[in-house]
């Protein structure tokens, strides 16, 4: 089962760093990182639905890679980017 980590605000992909090396010798991980966060690039102004837009964008990616449900993990405002997943795509959230 593949694994996405979705971070919170004002991290980044490297907020995943230890569970994605643990992980990664099991599973396929990815890791979602929200514009404007991390090495993305800067932006002026993003906000939740933005930010939905894109993590829904990540999962989709997943499942095409992937073949299957993936795993969600997150933390802080990924937690509620996942549940809104978990609630709008739930055939692609397996937990």
């Amino acid at each position: 089962m593949p694994v996405l980590f979705l971070h919170g605000l004002g991290g980044g992909a490297w907020s995943w760093k230890p569970q994605r090396a643990a992980l990664s010798r099991s599973r396929r991980v990815y890791v979602w990182e929200a514009r404007g966060h991390g090495d993305g690039m800067p932006v002026k102004d993003a906000g939740l639905a933005d930010y939905y837009a894109d993590a829904r964008e990540a999962l989709a990616a997943v499942l095409d890679d992937a073949r299957r449900p993936s795993f969600v993990v997150a933390h802080s405002m990924g937690a509620l980017l996942a549940l809104a997943l978990a609630c709008d795509v739930a055939a692609a959230v397996a937990g």
